[in-house]
């Protein structure tokens, strides 16, 4: 019992000191040369600390591809208090971008602009400049133009695990067929 508690008070240490989302190849490797754990036996641990902050005002959060510990939401206001926010604001054509990109990723700035029909410069620079998507990665066509997609920064500002959280995009319904506005059937001379 006595090594299950310490383990515990590591992980909590870790989670505490990091400012980032800790994954569970990343919590191995900080703690397991002293406790080799499995990844059943690290994420069975994780739950029960989980379980444990129930009733705390804090609790244990899997978020963009890792754990980290953060505030129940019921005290967002009280932590705004502390904290002036320091929120991201995003103008409709770039949230716009950004969407895109989110699900159609990878993605080149050309491609965008099709769905669009604008130029995208000016919101990508933006969600650039903000670390929310990234053009690491080269598309192997003439010109090579960058791929455009999401950052850990945009899965940690949207609070989600992995883009499979992304909301589903609403189905196209059929288009109702259109009914004429008048009669044009043939007219019958004889009547």
């Amino acid at each position: 019992m006595e090594k299950t508690t310490s383990l515990k008070q590591i992980l909590e240490s870790l989670f505490f000191a990091s400012n980032t989302p800790l994954s569970l190849k990343k919590l191995q490797s900080l703690i397991g040369e002293e406790h080799p754990l499995n990844k059943k036996q690290l994420k069975t641990l994780l739950e029960e600390l989980g379980q444990e902050y129930q009733d705390r005002a804090f609790e244990l959060t899997e978020i963009a591809g890792g754990y980290t510990l953060q505030s129940k939401p019921e005290f967002h206001t009280y932590i705004q208090k502390l904290y002036p926010s320091k929120q991201i604001k995003l103008s409709p054509s770039t949230l716009e971008v950004l969407s895109i990109i989110a699900y159609k990723q990878p993605i080149t700035r050309a491609e965008i602009e099709t769905i669009r029909g604008v130029d995208s410069s000016y919101p990508l620079s933006q969600l650039l400049e903000r670390d929310l998507v990234t053009n690491k990665n080269k598309l192997d066509a003439p010109g090579q133009p960058s791929l455009y997609e999401t950052t850990i920064s945009f899965l940690e500002y949207f609070g989600l695990k992995n883009l499979k959280d992304l909301p589903p995009l609403p189905q196209d319904e059929p288009a109702a067929p259109i009914a004429p506005k008048k009669d044009l059937s043939p007219v019958d001379p004889h009547q």
